[in-house]
């Protein structure tokens, strides 16, 4: 290549001379030239070919414009389905079309909210080349207010749109207005008292008839109703108002409250869940005593239990009982209060075995309706002496982190602690108790070392450390030994 781009430079060479009267950088061809010329038009001829012959040759796509493919196109993805009342649901279409040389297949759809619903059947999934599909969707507007917009994404087997975003618009316009969502939260109720909180209908709109059809509760038969009017700024409202019932049975209430409606001539429904709790002559707080984060030392005490009349009666506190783990003590609160109201102190006895606990404060009283009360209680009992290490294991590799062991014991709660005697029932361990540094003020915690510098036999499986201390009730504490790789 490089001998043929030097031949023509030879051929360019002739064509130029020094021009004198432009001046000896200027050149310019001359009449002289033209036989050049020639030749040169004929060498390039020749050579074209074979310069041609050089370059990489093109590859061809074959098929490439063969291969059919599914093309997705939306007229128009943005609709608008206008004014919307409240609580109706309306149906939004879009056409889909497929401009390409195979089937357009739509895999999934999905709704940016569940307020919107695809309505597209199985068959209805496949369109064909110069075929067209009405996609609708249900949007219900029920709790939507003011200007909504809401999108449908639809994924298909077009390579070059595989997500299509479907939108529509509607204005929501509230034809009642309500104080409650979903869900009604009573406070606590005594049987035969009202509740505070209501559910309140009224017109939005000026000189709209509102009228209760029906009202019903369904799931609980611990609540009456009543309904009554009231004067709203649009027009007249309804309010529901909720009484617990004479027989109502203790304990949390869940109903549901089904109402309908018409308002402006048209029917509406709504469904509602009612939450609260009915309470008995006697109201007791906490309802349950719980240490289960923090072990309990023992002749620790949790929180007090208060017992109260709710109807303003007096009554009796027969007994209190709470196991062998827990003392239990009872006392009027205060003399004005007359016998209405109680508190009852739990503790972890003094002779509680160390360990988890779960067991139940019953309480027995002249309440007819709450003769007997249970309150769970659940914790765990410290040992007198808590060892880290619980477990001491030595693994027999010839280094000193195998070998040496440092147990931390403390007294709980806080107590000065000393460890009269450590010894191992092998003579290859080695027990040596920690001198403590005069300037430590933690007096309640000792170190002890321990070592093993012979060879456990077979036999000694149960080997142990065995601690000798000052505090009551740990006065031996034995920590189990066991070796790796003997």
């Amino acid at each position: 290549m490089k001998h043929r781009q030097n031949s023509i430079h030879v051929l360019l060479k002739p064509l130029f001379r020094p021009d004198p009267h432009l001046g000896p950088r200027t050149h310019a061809p001359t009449l002289r030239a033209l036989p050049a010329v020639i030749t040169l038009a004929l060498a390039l001829t020749a050579l074209a070919p074979t310069a041609l012959a050089q370059l990489p040759p093109v590859p061809k796509r074959e098929g490439a414009d063969e291969r059919a493919v599914p093309r997705l196109v939306v007229p128009q993805p943005v609709r608008d389905i206008g004014k919307v009342n409240e609580g109706d649901t309306k149906s939004v279409t879009w056409r889909i079309e497929n401009r390409g040389s195979a089937d357009l297949v739509i895999e999934n759809t999905k709704p940016s909210c569940g307020c919107t619903v695809v309505n597209l059947s199985e068959d209805d999934r496949t369109i064909p080349p110069g075929g067209t599909l009405d996609l609708t969707a249900s949007f219900d507007s029920t709790h939507r207010a003011g200007s909504v917009r809401k999108n449908v994404a639809v994924f298909t087997n077009d390579p070059l749109s595989p997500v299509t975003k479907l939108e529509f618009t509607a204005e929501v316009e509230a034809v009642y207005t309500v104080n409650v969502q979903t869900v009604l939260n009573l406070r606590a109720l005594r049987r035969g008292e009202a509740a505070g909180p209501t559910i309140d209908f009224a017109p939005a709109r000026k000189g709209a008839d509102l009228e209760l059809l029906e009202v019903g509760i369904a799931s609980d038969s611990s609540l009456t109703y009543t309904v009554e009017d009231f004067a709203s700024g649009p027009g007249r409202g309804h309010r529901i108002r909720f009484t617990a019932a004479e027989d109502a049975s203790l304990g949390p209430i869940s109903a549901r409250l089904d109402v309908k409606l018409r308002v402006a001539g048209e029917e509406k429904t709504r469904a509602f869940r009612i939450r609260g709790e009915i309470l008995g002559s006697i109201a007791y707080s906490p309802t349950m005593l719980k240490e289960i984060g923090n072990e309990s030392p023992r002749g620790k005490q949790f929180a007090p239990v208060t017992l109260r009349s709710t109807d303003g009666e007096p009554f009796d506190v027969v007994s209190v009982e709470a196991g062998p783990v827990l003392s239990v003590s009872v006392e009027p609160a205060g003399e004005s209060t007359g016998r209405k109201q109680y508190t009852i102190t739990v503790g972890v006895r003094e002779d509680a075995p160390p360990g988890p606990f779960g067991a139940a404060l019953e309480v027995r009283s002249n309440a007819v309706d709450q003769p007997l009360i249970r309150i769970p209680v659940f914790g765990i009992v410290a040992a007198p002496v808590a060892v880290d290490p619980p477990l001491i294991l030595f693994r027999r590799d010839g280094s000193p982190k195998g070998l040496v062991r440092r147990v931390r014991v403390e007294s709980f709660p806080p107590r000065p602690l000393e460890i009269l005697e450590a010894s191992c029932t092998h003579a290859a361990v080695e027990a040596r108790v920690v001198e403590r540094d005069p300037s430590d003020e933690d007096e309640h915690i000792r170190y002890v070392d321990v070592a093993l510098h012979g060879a456990l036999s077979p036999e000694a499986r149960d080997a142990a450390l065995t601690l000798r201390t000052n505090v009551a009730g740990a006065e031996l504490v034995k920590i189990p030994i066991e070796v790796i790789g003997r």
